[in-house]
């Protein structure tokens, strides 16, 4: 058995990663793709997560398949520019072309809303030709893709900034935030070993009803 050392797990982890991103070039070749994407930000970090969502049939079943395309560190501001060639980058590795994409699922921010504008209108100009001769267009038609990209917004998202909006409201923030002290004073020492007695001796005396 070979000496387990930092430079051929790295060569294991690339050829690894080689193995993946052509299984997945192979599957998704001449088909629709679907898009989700995302752009989460901690401690001063931002990551730029692109999913990818495929039908798989076979003669028993027919499913959705969901795979990691990327996940990559942004260093420049988030402009839609910015973000569309990212989103170009990385998918192009996968011989991924713009008229295979179906779907683009995001949320309302105006830079990704930008982004997906500006890959429908790249993908729209792909598929656009010079004036050509009508001997010719018939043959051409076979191979012309009319891509049109599909801006899903997250409904998680859209629902987030509901709630957000309701709880500023200032009956509600006052019941959160009365809901947060007794939460703050339920964590202490003292009282978290009262809930813990009171919901083990509920559990018990009511264990029949369970059941």
């Amino acid at each position: 058995m070979p000496t387990i050392t930092l430079r051929n797990i790295m060569d294991h982890v690339r050829m690894r990663q080689i193995s993946i991103r052509e299984d997945i070039k192979a599957s998704v070749k001449r088909k629709l793709v679907s898009l989700k994407i995302d752009v989460p930000t901690r401690m001063k970090k931002s990551i730029l997560g692109i999913n990818l969502q495929i039908f798989k049939s076979t003669l028993s079943k027919t499913e959705i398949v969901v795979k990691t395309l990327g996940m990559i560190q942004l260093f420049e501001s988030h402009t839609g520019l910015y973000l569309k060639n990212k989103i170009v980058e990385i998918v192009q590795e996968y011989g991924i072309e713009l008229d295979q994409i179906f779907s683009i699922t995001s949320d309302n921010g105006k830079n990704m809303v930008k982004a997906i504008e500006l890959i429908n209108d790249d993908a729209t100009e792909k598929s656009k030709t010079d004036d050509d001769k009508d001997e010719d267009f018939m043959e051409l038609l076979d191979s012309m893709a009319f891509p049109n990209v599909q801006l899903v917004r997250c409904a998680a998202h859209t629902l987030q900034l509901c709630v957000y909006d309701v709880s500023k409201q200032s009956e509600i923030s006052q019941q959160i935030s009365t809901c947060r002290q007794m939460c703050k004073v339920l964590q202490t020492g003292k009282y978290k070993y009262c809930v813990f007695l009171c919901y083990h001796t509920y559990i018990y005396d009511n264990k029949f009803d369970f059941m």
